[in-house]
């Protein structure tokens, strides 16, 4: 899941949003650096992860891209799922998305993060990335900084107009798959 899924799946809980976000930047052990629900936060981040790179739903979603961009499908339809998001908010929320993005930029404008992940927030805001999200084209901007970030050669450049192809099949995948996911983190949140 991108940002705009582990905003929603910790909506209604500060502390689990802003861990939402620094999941993708702090690593390793949780040792106590951060306030405790920015922890709670990253660790349910790391869940959703682990949940999502291991359901079988998925599985024929990545089997539909060529051999090139199979190491980086998991990258590919965290991204795509975002679109699917914000295209069936109604479905998945009961707030406006436009009201939700702007809780969204004041919960991130008002924190001090780690250095990346402050400079992603600000760009998460400054470019309204989750406002973009209602245009395809938003897919490949997006996977093309992502790719841009990586430190190892990819094709995510030019991954945009892969997923688009398959797009009605890994649409139909996140509409069966997000349910269970906001299941499965209700449990989680439960013991957080």
């Amino acid at each position: 899941m991108n940002y705009l899924a582990h905003f929603h799946l910790s909506h209604g809980n500060d502390g689990l949003m802003i861990g939402g976000l620094l999941g993708d930047f702090v690593k390793g052990p949780l040792k106590g650096e951060f306030p405790d629900s920015w922890e709670q936060g990253i660790a349910l981040h790391r869940r959703i992860d682990a949940f999502t790179d291991s359901h079988p739903r998925l599985s024929p979603c990545h089997e539909l891209f060529p051999k090139k961009y199979r190491r980086f499908s998991g990258i590919m339809l965290d991204v795509a799922f975002d679109y699917c998001l914000f295209k069936h908010w109604s479905h998945f929320h009961y707030h406006n998305i436009d009201d939700f993005i702007e809780e969204i930029h004041q919960l991130l404008s008002s924190h001090t993060l780690p250095a990346k992940a402050q400079q992603q927030a600000n760009n998460l805001i400054q470019y309204k990335v989750f406002s973009q999200y209602q245009h395809w084209d938003i897919v490949g901007q997006v996977l093309t900084r992502i790719g841009q970030r990586l430190r190892v050669d990819n094709p995510l450049a030019d991954a945009a107009s892969v997923l688009e192809n398959h797009f009605t099949a890994v649409e139909r995948t996140f509409l069966d798959f997000y349910p269970q996911l906001q299941h499965h983190v209700e449990q989680q949140r439960k013991i957080c």
